[in-house]
């Protein structure tokens, strides 16, 4: 029974490699000579493809080296900028790996080399760009930051049902807006830039005012943020460490000097890690505000919003009333907070240059997800903040927690975001 077996196993394996053989020969247009200790048989066996003839192949891999003459004029037409010897290197060294050893990678294996592709910030997350998981974490962060605190503030102006709605159906929009604009930089082509979007659709005065206001949108944000980030250091370094902070001036320009650099960088997915970083505190706080919103029992037992001692914010304790609907005038009040929570925008064409195959339902799977992971975040910060403290919630959701160690870890780490 193990004879029949092996026998039909090694059938199919001599089929494949003659299909694989043929298959290169064809493209190719001839077989390349071999050289001198080339693979003589085999699914590699035609190609060309150099090795020792002492030496033993690795179990893993196959370190491969097609002959020079696949570098000629024809196969660059063929593959475009990249030339083949890349090409066929790469595809033969992955498909060699799995033909040796019966399938492809281990999911040990995968994980191993997924992780390593994404410490490593020198190169690309993916292969041939920014894979879809990093591309993911950009756009969280470029969503979400600390605009999340604002969102319970908001609410209390349209009332808990009003606000919620809005949140989903602003994500939703936000979706559509993002769909739009990679479908214009594919009509446009690589590179995609807001400024050759706008040349093609109204020429140049066009692209002027749009340049203008990229710049002016990306000076306010990084002016809010140096001022949020500042104001987290002051309030929160005290608790932490029980020493005076410097300034609130201090902190913005600490703050200024750590984030320049960063913003100098020439690729966005070189700053997968920090976006995760920043994903990270931020589901950090929210499961603080889901902590504090819990009955005063079991995990939160320590966790009171409004203490009966120095440490409770004079701003929201005692906390206000809780208001399902407001009025017309408070959900206006209250829209454009909430609808600009998800800009994230001015990253599209830059996450569509970088990532790796940015196809439509590729592309629409990155929105999906950043967007519906920063939806959740709202509706349970934006929620649950407002059912803590009701009308009386602060502008800034931190302020209107008790000065304790967590509140004060969780200001330092809001200013990380």
């Amino acid at each position: 029974m193990d004879t029949d077996e092996d026998a039909a196993a090694a059938a199919r394996s001599s089929r494949l490699e003659r299909g694989c053989r043929g298959f290169v020969q064809r493209l190719l247009g001839w077989p390349p000579k071999p050289a001198e200790g080339a693979v003589g048989g085999g699914a590699l066996g035609g190609v060309g493809v150099m090795a020792p003839a002492s030496s033993k192949l690795p179990e893993s891999t196959l370190e491969v080296k097609l002959d020079a003459s696949l570098r000629s004029e024809r196969h660059t037409r063929v593959f475009g900028r990249r030339n083949s010897h890349e090409v066929f290197g790469h595809v033969l060294r992955r498909s060699s790996s799995s033909w040796q050893r019966g399938g492809p990678l281990s999911p040990p294996g995968q994980l191993v080399r997924m992780g390593s592709s994404f410490v490593d910030v020198s190169h690309p997350s993916g292969e041939g760009g920014a894979s879809l998981f990093s591309s993911i974490l950009n756009m969280a962060n470029t969503i979400m930051g600390t605009g999340l605190l604002a969102l319970p503030r908001s609410i209390s102006l349209a009332g808990l049902v009003p606000g919620l709605l809005l949140i989903v159906l602003s994500a939703l929009i936000n979706v559509g807006t993002n769909v739009f604009l990679s479908d214009a930089a594919a009509v446009g082509g690589h590179p995609a830039s807001f400024n050759k979007l706008a040349v093609a659709a109204g020429g140049p005065a066009l692209a002027l005012v749009t340049d203008a206001a990229v710049v002016a949108n990306a000076l306010g944000a990084g002016i809010t943020y140096a001022i949020v980030a500042a104001d987290g250091l002051t309030l929160g370094m005290p608790l932490l460490l029980g020493a005076a902070s410097p300034g609130h001036q201090a902190w913005v320009l600490v703050v200024a000097a750590i984030i320049t650099p960063l913003s100098l960088l020439r690729s966005l997915d070189a700053l997968r890690l920090t976006s995760l970083l920043a994903v990270l505190i931020l589901g950090g706080i929210s499961g603080l505000v889901l902590l504090y919103a819990l009955p005063a029992s079991g995990p939160a037992a320590d966790l009171d919003p409004c203490p009966a001692d120095w440490t409770a914010s004079p701003v929201s304790c005692p906390p206000g009333e809780v208001r399902l609907f407001t009025s017309p005038a408070g959900v206006l009040a209250a829209l454009p907070t909430l609808v600009m929570a998800y800009g994230c925008q001015m990253s599209t064409p830059t996450l569509w240059n970088e990532m790796e195959r940015p196809t439509r339902p590729r592309m629409l799977a990155l929105y999906a997800s950043a967007l519906g992971t920063a939806m959740l975040l709202y509706l349970l910060v934006g929620g649950l903040g407002y059912a803590t403290f009701g009308d009386a919630v602060a502008g800034n959701l931190l302020k209107s927690y008790p000065a304790t160690l967590a509140v004060g870890a969780a200001r330092l780490g809001l200013a990380l975001v």
